[in-house]
């Protein structure tokens, strides 16, 4: 008998292969942990959209933490709670991030939300999460139900210094962490 009894895994960088496969060996070890009676489940950066690929093949059947804990959500993707970006902060965001001319995606617990859908990082995400953006021209409507807010941009000095002026503007407010050189969250 083991002292574990819950094994939390991240998703991108952990779980999933650098082209965002799951692989043979993986689910595996999933259901190796499930068979020595240590539960298994995920906490990610990524939207409820983007871990519902994963949750079949790895028998998810416990709470699934998404946009780092900002929801907790079901197997069947069902809300079990969620914390907004306050709706000052989100404007405050969208603000900086448009004034340092930064691609802006808008995640909402169903939505992914852009302004430019045919920018950079746009496909790379797709992929990841597979799912498509909706383009809208003002996020306005959406202010009040953020999740989770990117700034992604080709011009990773530019977003190192976007992301420091956001980071000093959201204080106390939300936080702000690169996940990767080319977004800012």
């Amino acid at each position: 008998m083991s002292d574990i009894s819950l094994v939390i895994s991240d998703v991108d960088g952990t779980l999933v292969t650098p082209d965002k496969r799951l692989t043979d060996a993986t689910v595996n070890a999933v259901r190796l942990l499930r068979e020595r009676g240590i539960d298994f489940t995920l906490n990610s950066s990524r939207p409820p959209m983007g871990i519902r690929m994963l949750i079949e093949p790895l028998s998810l059947r416990l709470p699934i933490g998404t946009f780092n804990g900002g929801a907790i959500v079901g197997p069947h993707l069902e809300v079990i709670e969620r914390h907004f970006v306050p709706e000052a902060a989100a404007r405050r965001s969208l603000d900086v991030l448009t004034a340092f001319n930064i691609d802006i995606w808008l995640f909402t617990i169903d939505d992914w939300l852009v302004r430019n859908a045919r920018g950079d990082y746009v496909p790379r995400e797709m992929h990841t999460i597979q799912a498509e953006p909706s383009a809208v021209t003002d996020f306005s409507p959406y202010l009040e139900r953020t999740s989770k807010i990117v700034g992604s941009s080709t011009e990773f000095a530019r977003l190192t210094e976007c992301e420091a002026v956001l980071r000093e503007a959201l204080y106390g407010q939300a936080s702000v962490a690169r996940s990767q050189p080319y977004i800012s969250t």
